[in-house]
C-alpha cells in the first residue's frame, strides 16, 4: 500500500509502501513485490538493471543495495524476477544483512529526500499508532519559539482539541501544550531509549519526537479528568 501524507511526514519521505509479512514469506525468507512496491523499486533501480532468473545466475546484478531505516547502515539483498516469462518481482530477505521481519509485521521502502531508498520494519501495533493526530499542530504551537531561549513554564495547557476515533465513534480531549511540554523536558530524544536517532524535523530544526499516553486513550473514560491532566508538568 502507498504512504499516506502522516507516513512520508513521520519518515521524511518523498514517496514509500508498506505491506505486512505473512508468516510463510518469513519461513521462506522471500516477499513477492506488488503495485506500490514493485513501483517503487523498479523506478528507483531501473526496470532493465533487474535480474531475470535465479541469483546463483548472475549474483552481482541480482543483488541491490538498501539504506536500513533506523541506522546509517547499507545492506545488499537480493531482487530479481525468478521467472524468466513472468513478471513476478522478488525480494529476498536476509538476517545476515539484517533485514527478516518476522511474521505479521509491517515491512516498508520509502526514498528519502535525499533520493536514498530505505528499508526497515516494524511491529504491527507501532505501525498502526503512525496515524495519530500530530498533536503539534500549527494552531497551538505558533506560540512557542522554536529556538531555545523560551521558559518552559509559559507554554500553554489549553488550547484543547477533540480527536474523533472513527473506529469505535468516540472523540478524546487532547490538550497540545501538554504534549508539547513533554518534549520539550525530554530535550528531543525518546525517553524510551536515548540512543535511538531520528530525522531533523524541518518545522523545529530539532530531532523528531512524538508525545504518547503511557496509558492509552482508549481508557480515558475510566478516569474523571482526561488523561493529559493526571501527570502534573
Amino acid at each position: 500500500m502507498r504512504f499516506e501524507i502522516y507516513h512520508n511526514r513521520f519518515f521524511n519521505a518523498v514517496t514509500g509502501a508498506f505491506s505486512r509479512v505473512t508468516q510463510r514469506e518469513y519461513d521462506d525468507s522471500q516477499i513477492t513485490l506488488t503495485d506500490v512496491e514493485a513501483e517503487i523499486v523498479l523506478e528507483y533501480f531501473g526496470r532493465g538493471k533487474i535480474h531475470r532468473g535465479n541469483v546463483g545466475s548472475n549474483k552481482l546484478l541480482s543483488k541491490k543495495v538498501f539504506k536500513l531505516y533506523g541506522t546509517s547502515q547499507f545492506i545488499n539483498l537480493n531482487l530479481i524476477y525468478p521467472k524468466r516469462k513472468r513478471d513476478e518481482l522478488r525480494l529476498y530477505l536476509s538476517k545476515a544483512e539484517g533485514f527478516k521481519p518476522t511474521g505479521d509485521s509491517i515491512w516498508f521502502i520509502f526514498v528519502d529526500r535525499l533520493g536514498m531508498l530505505n528499508i526497515g520494519c516494524l511491529p504491527a501495533q507501532i505501525w498502526s499508532s503512525l496515524g495519530q493526530v500530530d498533536l503539534l499542530d500549527d494552531e497551538y504551537t505558533a506560540e512557542v519559539s522554536s529556538t531555545d531561549d523560551f521558559d518552559i513554564n509559559t507554554l500553554p495547557n489549553e488550547g484543547i482539541i477533540e480527536l474523533r476515533n472513527t473506529t469505535i465513534g468516540k472523540s478524546y480531549a487532547r490538550t497540545p501544550g501538554v504534549a508539547r511540554k513533554r518534549i520539550v523536558l525530554s530535550n528531543y530524544r525518546c525517553e524510551y531509549n536515548e540512543d535511538h536517532l531520528t530525522f531533523i524535523s524541518t518545522r523545529w530544526n530539532k530531532p523528531y519526537v512524538e508525545a504518547h499516553h503511557i496509558i492509552p486513550m482508549s481508557f480515558q473514560d475510566i478516569f474523571e479528568s482526561p488523561l493529559e491532566y493526571v501527570l502534573d508538568l
